[in-house]
């Protein structure tokens, strides 16, 4: 960069001082708003936060407890435990004795709160089922449960007896669910102890932080609690607050030794009985580290002001770079003297651009004057058959790149052939053929356009022209039509001094029929008799006549068949050459023209074998195919003769040398769906990268993988997915764009493949880890 444009580019300097103050400022008033205003709206947006989580695990945690104690409150009307149980000799009735076992096993293991399940009879044999059978001989044991017998409420929840709250090897809670069940002469009391991990487990959720503390209480007696908080002197200055408050849930603000927690709490209704749940997370730790960044930030803002200037002269020097070749380019320091440059130099690349635009436009208006010759290209390689790979779709587009602005079009293919030119007596001599054709086709456009609202002529350079007409569903009539050829036959007549023959063939609505009608114009003209008359041959008309009979050939269904071999499709070529047969037949009777079209066919087809790479004879090892195609004389048979000893034996060379190749492609895209399957990919752009049609790469990847290409790309994403969910805590919406998918989409699409949504299958992932915890744990 020259000194000259630091004294005389305006743009340069006003992009240095922008930069330095985007570079600079922001970064110091960042970090003063973070320290000063962060700080307090964090810790504020926490508290809700943190209210919100208790309140969604104590709901969560209420719904455990309660489905506990609806299970307890069946089995009241189970009839193994309402039964007379005194009447029953436990020894002697072993199958009674084992389906109270049972009873008492399977409640044990109906639920993950359940630590241990007893069954206390208060028979004239006192027993107690913990699950197994278990006659009481100790009074002290006998005394204890019999305790049980005095609460008249049924069910409720009280502190269990020291004979079921202390049993070897196993840490339970002193606490538990009681459920009196008279039965007959005996009562019988149901005793569930709760597991203490599971029960510890849950009220640790309720706490989202690794510090603070939670409780679950009942009165005064603690049922659960974890506490990482050092200090427990709080506990009895926290409880006053509690009682302080006026409602019976909710969260508040609470300092203690110069730190701030967030306390949330609240009761769930129980059984006979209240329960309280208290969460306390520490908010000074959480926010500490904000306010270190934001000081941070501010001290990196200030001092890295210097270094600010540097990036900034060097980054404005690279914004300027473009802009300084971008007039160098335009030529602007040549034309322009140097005290111009005091000049904006956008003014300067605007004047320009203005010069240039001018410029443009003229090269824009020559370039529409050869849009006929790009439109009539088109229709050369449509009607010659080069865009058969294209679909109905991506060809209607293109015309309407050229300028066919027509909805739902029919197309309707004219030929138009002058005859006569070696008698002409007129202005032209027989060595003007280019006027002759140059004045022809004026005059043809002149008269087709006032005839039809959207026309194409095509030159074929041999005095014929073909007129594509394309029009709304309801097209012109056979009358309108008629007369269109006598006016242009009129005309000719007139003006050249020459014959016309007006061939108009078959109408039809898709764009990939188009080479089709052209070939049954093509060859229908040569019906016309073989003199200097004017002729119109409307081919509808005589097909209808039968006036086609005797030269027939089937050139759309070879077309076809050819296509069919390309596109390695031969269950497809066994039905079109039965249709090539049965219309061959239908409009020849004589034997020797149904050889002769059989033959046709033959060296089409030989001639797609030079085009493939093979020759004839390595394909049949010399055998003579026409002669052997000959000896046959019923339809069935030359069909059986032509997929036997014609198609397959190619094929089978054809297959052995591309299935090598198709493997190594299929291999190579699935590659790069493995490394790309999170980006917007697809098909197409797979079949542009290795040179191929989406058709093809669709067709051969179903047969080398198994499935095919989209619902390959789907289970990998979906696994991945799964995964994710199953391994870590990322936001579901974030998850679906690692995995290539918008949120929204990705639910739906989760579901019809797996079954459950996104969120039900991580939480019924992370129940299976639980419940697989629970049972390593016992």
């Amino acid at each position: 960069m020259n000194k000259k444009f630091w004294l005389q580019g305006n743009y340069f300097r006003r992009n240095f001082i922008i930069i330095l103050l985007i570079t600079s400022i922001p970064g110091m008033i960042i970090g003063g708003a973070i320290y000063w205003f962060g700080a307090e709206k964090i810790e504020h947006e926490l508290q809700i936060l943190h209210q919100k989580h208790v309140n969604q695990q104590a709901k969560h945690l209420n719904s455990q407890l309660q489905e506990l104690e609806v299970n307890i409150a069946h089995l009241g009307f189970d009839p193994e435990l309402t039964s007379d149980l005194n009447e029953i000799n436990f020894i002697k009735e072993f199958s009674k004795t084992h389906n109270l076992t049972q009873s008492v096993f399977m409640l044990q293991e109906s639920n993950p709160l359940i630590a241990k399940a007893y069954l206390y009879v208060d028979a004239e044999q006192k027993t107690l089922f913990n699950p197994e059978y278990n006659p009481l001989t100790n009074m002290k044991e006998t005394e204890q449960l019999q305790s049980l017998l005095s609460n008249k409420r049924g069910i409720y929840w009280r502190e269990l007896p020291e004979t079921l709250s202390k049993e070897k090897g196993k840490s339970s809670l002193e606490f538990g669910l009681i459920h009196n069940i008279p039965s007959g002469q005996s009562n019988n009391v149901l005793i569930v102890k709760l597991e203490s991990n599971k029960i510890t487990q849950l009220v640790k959720e309720l706490n989202p932080y690794n510090e603070g503390a939670a409780f679950l209480v009942e009165n005064d007696h603690l049922i659960a609690a974890t506490n990482s908080m050092k200090d427990f002197r709080y506990e009895q200055d926290l409880h006053a607050k509690i009682l302080e408050q006026k409602e019976p849930r909710g969260s508040f603000m609470y300092e203690w030794n110069g730190s701030n927690y967030s306390v949330s709490f609240g009761e769930m209704k129980r059984v006979n009985a209240e329960w309280s749940y208290i969460s306390i997370s520490p908010m000074t730790a959480i926010v500490k580290p904000i306010i270190v960044l934001s000081k941070i930030i501010i001290l990196i803002s200030v001092s890295g002001f210097i270094l600010s200037i540097i990036i900034t002269w060097v980054a404005t020097r690279k914004i300027y770079s473009p802009l300084e070749k971008l007039m160098k380019a335009l030529s602007i320091f040549e034309d322009k003297k140097s005290s111009t440059m005091k000049t904006n130099e956008f003014k300067l690349i605007e004047d320009k651009w203005h010069e240039l635009a001018e410029n443009s436009q003229q090269l824009q208006n020559q370039l529409l004057t050869h849009i006929p010759a790009l439109k009539n290209g088109f229709l050369m390689q449509l009607t010659q058959g080069h865009l058969e790979e294209y679909s109905e779709r991506d060809l209607y587009k293109r015309m309407k790149g050229y300028g066919w602005e027509i909805e739902n079009p029919s197309f309707l293919f004219i030929d138009i052939q002058l005859t006569g030119v070696q008698h002409i007596k007129g202005s032209f001599s027989q060595s003007e053929d280019s006027i002759i054709s140059f004045v022809a086709s004026n005059v043809i456009k002149e008269l087709a356009e006032e005839q039809f609202v959207h026309i194409q002529m095509m030159d074929f350079h041999d005095l014929s022209f073909g007129i594509l007409i394309i029009e709304e569903k309801r097209f012109s009539t056979n009358e309108s039509l008629m007369q269109f050829a006598n006016i242009v036959t009129q005309a000719i007549n007139e003006i050249l001094n020459l014959q016309v023959t007006v061939t108009i063939g078959d109408r039809t609505s898709k764009i990939k029929e188009i080479p089709t009608i052209y070939e049954k114009v093509k060859h229908g003209k040569r019906l016309r008799y073989f003199n200097d008359k004017n002729q119109v041959i409307h081919l509808p008309e005589e097909e209808k006549s039968n006036l086609l009979k005797g030269i027939y050939y089937p050139f759309t269904i070879e077309k076809k068949l050819i296509q069919s071999i390309r596109m390695e499709q031969t269950e497809d070529f066994e039905e079109l050459i039965q249709k090539f047969m049965l219309e061959l037949i239908a409009n020849e009777s004589k034997e020797i023209n149904i050889q002769q079209g059989v033959i046709h066919l033959f060296n089409s087809f030989q001639g797609e074998i030079m085009q493939s790479g093979f020759h004839p004879l390595e394909i049949y090892d010399g055998e003579d195919i026409i002669q052997k195609l000959m000896q046959h004389r019923e339809p069935s048979s030359i069909i059986h003769c032509f997929m036997e000893d014609v198609i397959r034996p190619f094929m089978i060379k054809l297959q052995g040398r591309q299935n090598h190749e198709r493997k190594k492609l299929v291999e190579q895209v699935i590659a790069k769906i493995q490394e790309s399957y999170m980006e917007d990919i697809s098909l197409e752009m797979y079949a542009d990268q290795i040179n191929t049609n989406p058709y093809t790469l669709s067709k051969t990847f179903k047969e080398i993988v198994g499935i095919n290409f989209i619902d390959y790309l789907t289970d990998l994403r979906i696994e991945k997915a799964k995964q994710l969910l199953s391994t870590t805590d990322e936001k579901i919406s974030d998850i679906s764009e690692q995995v290539g998918y918008r949120h929204s989409y990705f639910n739906r699409i989760f579901k019809k493949q797996v079954g459950v949504t996104p969120s039900q299958y991580r939480q019924t992932q992370r129940m299976n880890e639980m419940q697989k915890s629970t049972i390593a744990g016992k």
